[in-house]
């Protein structure tokens, strides 16, 4: 994607439509769209539950001096890593153009 199709804030060298370096404050919900009548073809996810059970939660903290330009917090975090994610369900992880990946939530 061309760095001038993206907004940035915090940052001079957005990678996504809208990046934002730093935490995020929003007064009303963010939301994706989930309802039933927006979606066609829908059919279950096989062996949903063994493949969430595969998934191994962490706590880490983020590599704040390596990455400056990303102005990541030096706080404990807890999530998922994109790698082992991308092997039970790529269709969520999105990689940008360095490699990079990450996860989208939305999907």
């Amino acid at each position: 994607m061309p760095t001038q199709s993206c907004v940035g804030i915090g940052t001079t060298s957005p990678t996504q439509k809208l990046y934002v370096a730093g935490n995020i404050c929003a007064t009303g919900s963010i939301g994706g769209c989930s309802d039933i009548r927006y979606k066609k073809d829908i059919t279950p996810i096989t062996n949903a539950l063994s493949n969430v059970m595969q998934l191994r939660g962490v706590n880490y903290f983020l590599k704040t001096k390596e990455f400056p330009e990303k102005q990541f917090t030096n706080t404990r975090q807890i999530g998922i890593i994109a790698q082992e994610i991308e092997k039970i369900y790529p269709e969520v992880v999105l990689t940008d153009k360095d490699g990079y990946k990450s996860v989208d939530y939305s999907r």
